[in-house]
């Protein structure tokens, strides 16, 4: 088991769980703009936010796992090469690059979302509608980490990381 990367497995939770607290914060903000009946299908404006605060929260967390989990990959990535540097030895290779600026986007969309939950917290909790300011953070942090997603895209499909890490020494597939 200490083979298979735990990295791809957990990574999809903070992105489902932060987009939808935002989507959410938006719906609950476009609220009185949608028709009557519709919203007689949605929840009320304070189930909404309740929904919001926890799947943020629950995001958060899962986030913390996907960061442990990814400096697990990066070590192995990095102890599996000689070098992070060219041969020149002053440039460091493209996926290393591509490496260290997902994990520092990731690390950045978690900091901002912890602090729009910490805002949000101290608004009162669970049942604080967001006003556009912190929607924009909200926004902010969703899109960073959709960015940072693609680099990790990158990283396994253009790179290959990850892929045969799990495959046990000296067998063939």
């Amino acid at each position: 088991m200490t083979n298979h990367p735990l990295h791809p497995a957990v990574v999809h939770w903070p992105i489902a769980l932060i987009s939808t607290a935002f989507g959410v914060d938006v719906l609950n903000a476009f609220h009185s703009y949608i028709p009557a009946a519709t919203l007689n299908y949605l929840p009320e404006t304070t189930e909404l936010t309740i929904i919001s605060y926890y799947a943020l929260s629950a995001g958060l967390v899962s986030g913390v796992a996907a960061a442990a989990t990814g400096i697990v990959s990066a070590s192995r990535m990095i102890t599996k090469q000689s070098s992070i540097l060219e041969a020149d030895k002053k440039t460091v290779k493209p996926k290393f690059k591509t490496l260290f600026a997902h994990a520092a986007l990731n690390d950045l969309a978690l900091l901002v979302g912890a602090g729009y939950w910490w805002v949000r917290r101290q608004s009162g909790g669970p049942v604080y509608v967001p006003e556009s300011p912190l929607l924009g953070l909200g926004g902010a942090v969703v899109a960073i980490q959709l960015f940072a997603a693609s680099l990790g895209g990158t990283l396994v499909y253009g790179y290959g990381a990850g892929i045969g890490s799990a495959r046990p020494k000296g067998k063939a597939q």
